[in-house]
């Protein structure tokens, strides 16, 4: 997936450490899920390990 190298070139790069130390998860979620499954939980229930945070409010 090009995705999950260019990911993981990010990281190893910025990290100065190998692929063997970097997991990429990719998870489809349904548009309509986004605010219950997502945005709450992971984004606004973790805002303080959040470093970009997202220009949208969804709910």
């Amino acid at each position: 997936n090009a995705l999950a190298e260019a990911v993981t070139k990010a990281v190893t790069s910025t990290l100065k450490s190998g692929e063997e130390s970097v997991s990429v998860a990719i998870e489809d979620v349904e548009p309509r899920d986004w605010a219950e499954q997502v945005y709450r939980p992971d984004i606004l229930g973790k805002m303080q390990t959040i470093y970009k945070k997202p220009g949208y409010d969804p709910l």
